[in-house]
């Protein structure tokens, strides 16, 4: 009963409001803490108010008997394209809330470029420069090494305030020579 419909795989369920041992309201009221499908009622009483109750415990309809077995199956067909179309419209809106966030990100990314760049155009030595470079790259979390070659020569810079190792100079003569 109760542990079926709260915990089973449902499309949509069809709860009647007047059930053995238990009444349908308080189906729906546990129902609705951890599912998210559209609910049905079925019941005899058609009072308003008993509308009313089911509709604010999140029934998504509510069909008073008698009724003819026409309209059940075309509430249930409506009920199920609405649920699919909102599921797609969720996955949409996750997948543009995923765009969004990457886009906000490479928007970040690609301004923190900007600013750098037009930064280094005020920059008049490699020390200012290099610097500037060891900043940025500290944003990201690293430790940076980096040669600025001109016609006086290479000039070797480390953010981490110490001189450049043989091994960094070395490497960054073989990349410039690549």
């Amino acid at each position: 009963g109760l542990h079926a419909a709260v915990n089973g795989d449902h499309d949509l369920v069809i709860l009647d409001v007047m059930l053995p041992g238990i009444d349908g309201f308080a189906v729906l009221s546990a129902f609705r803490t951890s599912r998210q499908v559209p609910v049905l009622m079925l019941s005899a009483r058609g009072k308003t108010d008993d509308k009313v109750r089911g509709f604010d415990l999140g029934a998504d309809d509510y069909l008073v008997k008698p009724f003819e077995p026409e309209l059940l199956r075309a509430k249930v067909a409506r009920m199920s394209e609405v649920f699919a179309e909102h599921k797609a419209l969720d996955q949409q809106a996750k997948n543009v809330q995923g765009m969004v966030f990457e886009a906000l990100t490479s928007s970040a990314e690609l301004g923190k470029a900007l600013r750098f760049v037009e930064h280094t155009y005020a920059l008049h030595d490699f020390d200012a420069l290099a610097q500037a470079l060891f900043r940025v790259m500290a944003e990201y979390g690293l430790v940076t090494s980096v040669a600025f070659l001109s016609n006086r020569g290479a000039c070797y810079y480390s953010s981490n305030s110490e001189e450049i190792s043989p091994l960094e100079k070395d490497l960054l003569q073989l990349m410039h020579l690549q």
